[in-house]
Protein backbone atom coordinates (compact mmCIF):
# COMPACT_ATOMS: atom_id res chain seq x y z
CA UNK A 1 0.00 0.00 0.00
CA UNK A 2 2.45 2.19 0.83
CA UNK A 3 4.57 1.44 -2.47
CA UNK A 4 1.03 2.83 -4.46
CA UNK A 5 0.55 5.42 -1.97
CA UNK A 6 3.59 7.12 -2.71
CA UNK A 7 3.78 6.37 -6.62
CA UNK A 8 0.22 8.42 -6.89
CA UNK A 9 1.05 11.69 -5.26
CA UNK A 10 0.29 13.72 -8.09
CA UNK A 11 -2.57 13.47 -9.65
CA UNK A 12 -3.05 9.81 -9.10
CA UNK A 13 -5.76 7.70 -7.98
CA UNK A 14 -8.40 9.91 -5.75
CA UNK A 15 -9.75 6.26 -4.45
CA UNK A 16 -6.53 4.76 -3.39
CA UNK A 17 -5.16 7.74 -1.76
CA UNK A 18 -8.40 8.66 -0.33
CA UNK A 19 -10.87 5.09 0.17
CA UNK A 20 -8.96 2.22 0.04
CA UNK A 21 -7.42 2.70 3.60
CA UNK A 22 -11.17 3.24 5.06
CA UNK A 23 -12.24 0.07 2.96
CA UNK A 24 -8.97 -1.83 4.35
CA UNK A 25 -10.01 -0.44 7.73
CA UNK A 26 -13.73 -1.85 7.99
CA UNK A 27 -12.51 -5.34 6.56
CA UNK A 28 -9.77 -4.98 9.50
CA UNK A 29 -12.42 -3.94 12.00
CA UNK A 30 -14.61 -6.94 10.54
CA UNK A 31 -12.19 -9.17 11.45
CA UNK A 32 -11.63 -8.44 14.76
CA UNK A 33 -15.79 -8.51 16.04
CA UNK A 34 -15.84 -12.01 14.17
CA UNK A 35 -12.84 -12.63 16.53
CA UNK A 36 -14.21 -11.16 19.79
CA UNK A 37 -17.82 -13.15 18.94
CA UNK A 38 -15.76 -15.98 18.73
CA UNK A 39 -13.66 -15.26 21.97
CA UNK A 40 -17.00 -14.46 23.52
CA UNK A 41 -18.99 -17.79 22.20
CA UNK A 42 -16.24 -19.92 24.03
CA UNK A 43 -16.41 -21.71 27.25
CA UNK A 44 -13.24 -20.68 28.62
CA UNK A 45 -12.74 -21.89 31.93
CA UNK A 46 -9.07 -21.71 32.17
CA UNK A 47 -8.36 -17.82 33.20
CA UNK A 48 -4.41 -18.30 32.16
CA UNK A 49 -5.88 -18.96 28.46
CA UNK A 50 -8.12 -15.85 28.98
CA UNK A 51 -5.30 -14.19 29.73
CA UNK A 52 -3.35 -15.04 26.89
CA UNK A 53 -6.46 -14.41 24.72
CA UNK A 54 -6.95 -10.66 26.27
CA UNK A 55 -2.65 -10.51 25.44
CA UNK A 56 -3.25 -11.37 22.15
CA UNK A 57 -6.27 -8.75 21.59
CA UNK A 58 -4.61 -6.12 22.86
CA UNK A 59 -1.52 -6.99 20.64
CA UNK A 60 -3.89 -6.30 17.74
CA UNK A 61 -5.35 -2.71 19.21
CA UNK A 62 -1.29 -1.75 19.65
CA UNK A 63 -0.27 -3.01 15.82
CA UNK A 64 -4.06 -1.41 14.46
CA UNK A 65 -3.58 1.84 16.08
CA UNK A 66 -0.35 2.14 15.09
CA UNK A 67 -0.89 1.36 11.94
CA UNK A 68 -4.07 3.84 11.81
CA UNK A 69 -1.51 6.67 12.72
CA UNK A 70 1.38 5.52 10.05
CA UNK A 71 -1.13 5.21 7.56
CA UNK A 72 -2.83 9.24 8.41
CA UNK A 73 0.67 10.51 8.71
CA UNK A 74 1.81 8.85 5.25
CA UNK A 75 -1.07 10.12 3.47
CA UNK A 76 -0.02 13.77 4.94
CA UNK A 77 3.33 13.31 4.05
CA UNK A 78 2.77 11.84 0.28
CA UNK A 79 -0.07 15.02 -0.20
CA UNK A 80 2.72 17.59 1.53
CA UNK A 81 -0.30 18.45 3.98
CA UNK A 82 0.59 20.34 7.08
CA UNK A 83 -1.63 18.00 10.56
CA UNK A 84 -4.45 20.18 10.85
CA UNK A 85 -6.09 20.22 14.20
CA UNK A 86 -8.52 17.93 13.31
CA UNK A 87 -6.00 15.28 11.98
CA UNK A 88 -4.15 15.91 15.33
CA UNK A 89 -6.94 15.43 17.82
CA UNK A 90 -7.77 11.67 15.81
CA UNK A 91 -3.84 11.09 15.59
CA UNK A 92 -3.77 11.46 19.00
CA UNK A 93 -7.15 9.28 19.84
CA UNK A 94 -4.81 5.91 17.69
CA UNK A 95 -2.13 6.82 19.65
CA UNK A 96 -3.91 7.31 23.23
CA UNK A 97 -5.33 3.50 22.66
CA UNK A 98 -1.83 2.34 21.50
CA UNK A 99 -0.35 3.96 24.57
CA UNK A 100 -3.31 2.16 27.20
CA UNK A 101 -2.78 -1.41 25.39
CA UNK A 102 0.79 -1.31 25.85
CA UNK A 103 0.80 -0.22 29.70
CA UNK A 104 -1.54 -3.27 29.96
CA UNK A 105 1.14 -6.05 27.52
CA UNK A 106 3.55 -4.34 30.23
CA UNK A 107 1.91 -6.17 33.20
CA UNK A 108 0.89 -9.11 31.31
CA UNK A 109 4.59 -9.72 29.89
CA UNK A 110 5.97 -9.84 33.62
CA UNK A 111 4.03 -12.66 34.50
CA UNK A 112 6.45 -15.93 35.45
CA UNK A 113 4.15 -17.81 32.80
CA UNK A 114 4.75 -15.76 29.86
CA UNK A 115 7.35 -17.08 27.67
CA UNK A 116 10.74 -15.93 27.56
CA UNK A 117 10.32 -15.61 23.68
CA UNK A 118 7.19 -13.29 24.33
CA UNK A 119 9.04 -11.11 26.74
CA UNK A 120 12.16 -10.69 24.62
CA UNK A 121 9.40 -9.59 21.76
CA UNK A 122 7.62 -7.30 23.71
CA UNK A 123 10.97 -5.27 24.75
CA UNK A 124 11.90 -5.09 21.37
CA UNK A 125 8.60 -3.32 20.56
CA UNK A 126 9.58 -1.29 23.22
CA UNK A 127 13.12 -0.55 22.23
CA UNK A 128 12.38 -0.49 18.19
CA UNK A 129 8.43 1.34 18.46
CA UNK A 130 8.51 3.53 21.85
CA UNK A 131 12.08 4.48 22.07
CA UNK A 132 13.88 4.95 18.45
CA UNK A 133 10.47 5.25 16.26
CA UNK A 134 9.36 8.09 18.68
CA UNK A 135 12.66 10.02 17.94
CA UNK A 136 11.19 9.93 14.16
CA UNK A 137 7.52 10.50 15.11
CA UNK A 138 7.95 13.43 17.30
CA UNK A 139 10.15 15.35 14.24
CA UNK A 140 7.15 14.52 11.81
CA UNK A 141 4.91 15.78 14.01
CA UNK A 142 7.13 19.15 14.54
CA UNK A 143 7.08 19.11 10.59
CA UNK A 144 3.97 18.88 10.30
CA UNK A 145 2.25 20.96 12.56
CA UNK A 146 4.76 23.99 11.33
CA UNK A 147 4.00 23.47 7.84
CA UNK A 148 7.49 22.79 7.10
CA UNK A 149 9.25 19.96 4.68
CA UNK A 150 8.78 16.26 6.92
CA UNK A 151 12.07 14.50 7.36
CA UNK A 152 13.16 12.34 5.76
CA UNK A 153 15.99 11.97 2.83
CA UNK A 154 14.66 13.34 0.22
CA UNK A 155 15.66 15.42 -3.10
CA UNK A 156 12.04 16.34 -3.72
CA UNK A 157 11.58 18.28 -0.91
CA UNK A 158 8.44 18.45 0.80
CA UNK A 159 5.36 16.22 0.79
CA UNK A 160 7.99 13.33 0.21
CA UNK A 161 9.29 11.08 2.61
CA UNK A 162 10.94 7.63 1.81
CA UNK A 163 8.94 5.23 3.18
CA UNK A 164 11.87 2.53 3.89
CA UNK A 165 14.00 5.41 5.44
CA UNK A 166 15.23 5.72 8.76
CA UNK A 167 13.20 4.31 11.13
CA UNK A 168 10.32 3.92 9.68
CA UNK A 169 10.06 0.13 8.83
CA UNK A 170 9.89 -0.42 12.42
CA UNK A 171 6.08 0.00 11.74
CA UNK A 172 6.14 -3.67 11.25
CA UNK A 173 7.91 -4.61 14.73
CA UNK A 174 4.24 -4.46 16.80
CA UNK A 175 2.35 -7.11 14.83
CA UNK A 176 5.54 -9.44 14.84
CA UNK A 177 5.96 -9.31 18.39
CA UNK A 178 2.71 -11.58 18.57
CA UNK A 179 4.25 -14.74 16.15
CA UNK A 180 7.45 -14.72 18.73
CA UNK A 181 8.51 -18.57 19.92
CA UNK A 182 5.80 -19.34 23.12
CA UNK A 183 2.89 -16.38 21.60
Amino acid sequence: MDAVLAGRREGGDAYLVNEAPAAITRMIEATARLRRAAWFAGNLNDAELERIENAKHLGYVMGEFSGRERANIGRAITQGEALSSQLLLMLGNFRGRVESAHGMLATFVERESVPVGVRDAFRTVEEAFFRRFQETRQAVYQAGMQGQAYPGPSPRGRGHHDPNAGPMPQRRTIPAWAGAPGG
